[in-house]
């Protein structure tokens, strides 16, 4: 019996060393998979940080250039370069501007590469119709791209704006319908559909666009070259300062494998933001060009 008795306890002993063996495979596995899981949702956070970054530039190009033209001598002029007082846009970018009725055909040609203030590398043209009401104070944009390279990722597509110089709080503002396609280096894309708002909420009572200061609203839907569709609402306004390269506070939710929440910060200008997936929060570094 005693024999019996130990090899009893011998038995059950060597169960429970393979059960725990089991269980910790088992766990291994679920971490490394969690692992992999935070990973692409990180993925995702970085592109649509991307996209923030790559639309915030083109505004600011697009709509410091037509206000500028349209309070300069430079509508009545074929070709500009650097002629305006203040002038946001670099001195390797080229103006041209053609009228064809009542539009404006405005063509920014960055040649081969144009490094701008915010020392993105630019190449390409972006094309511009401006249709401008005097008397209600409102301009409506319909911009293209020709060949049009933002830090190495190739844009295409089409954005729809309708400026306003006063909105209801007396603030200029922008209506923005952006429907683009944004290429990396290894030919992987999205395409971006978004409806928002931009409002100039400091700074626009000045001759500089550097004390400009604005807030971003509205949501968009983002199709990766696989098919998939992840949809991101602004929950809480974004802040875009002109003084700094990246935004600097406002709130982004979004679903992947988990909901993601992306906060851009308090305010303070840094490149930093802070991801918060399935309720753990990654600190992100914000960079203004993620290779693929």
């Amino acid at each position: 019996m005693k024999t019996n008795k130990s090899k009893y306890i011998l038995s059950s002993i060597l169960g429970l060393f393979f059960i725990g063996l089991l269980f910790v495979s088992c766990t291994s596995e679920d971490s490394d998979m969690d692992k992999v899981i935070v990973a692409e949702d990180i993925s995702t956070v970085q592109t649509q940080i991307e996209i923030d970054y790559i639309n915030e530039g083109i505004d600011d190009l697009i709509e410091t250039t037509s206000i500028e033209l349209n309070n300069s001598n430079s509508f009545k002029e074929s070709s500009t370069k650097n002629k305006q007082f203040n002038r946001y846009l670099p001195e390797c970018a080229t103006i041209s501007a053609a009228t064809s009725g009542e539009k404006l055909i405005v063509t920014i040609d960055f040649g081969n590469g144009c490094t701008t203030l915010k020392e993105d590398i630019l190449s390409g043209k972006i094309i511009a119709e401006i249709t401008y009401n005097a008397y209600q104070k409102i301009a409506n944009i319909k911009q293209s791209f020709d060949k049009f390279y933002f830090n190495s990722k190739k844009i295409e597509g089409n954005i729809e704006k309708k400026l306003v110089l006063k909105n209801e709080k007396g603030n200029p503002e922008a209506v923005i319908s952006r429907d683009i396609k944004i290429t990396w280096l290894d030919n992987s894309f999205v395409l971006v559909n978004e409806e928002s708002k931009r409002e100039c909420v400091a700074g626009f009572e000045t001759y500089s666009w550097l004390d400009n200061v604005y807030l971003i609203t509205g949501s968009r839907t983002v199709t990766k070259e696989n098919g998939k569709i992840k949809e991101a609402t602004i929950i809480t306004p974004l802040k875009k300062d002109m003084t700094c390269k990246y935004i600097e506070s406002g709130i982004i939710k979004f679903e992947n494998n988990f909901t993601i929440t992306l906060n851009y910060g308090n305010g303070t200008c840094d490149d930093l933001a802070i991801a918060t997936i399935n309720g753990i929060d990654y600190d992100i570094k914000l960079r203004k060009n993620w290779e693929k």
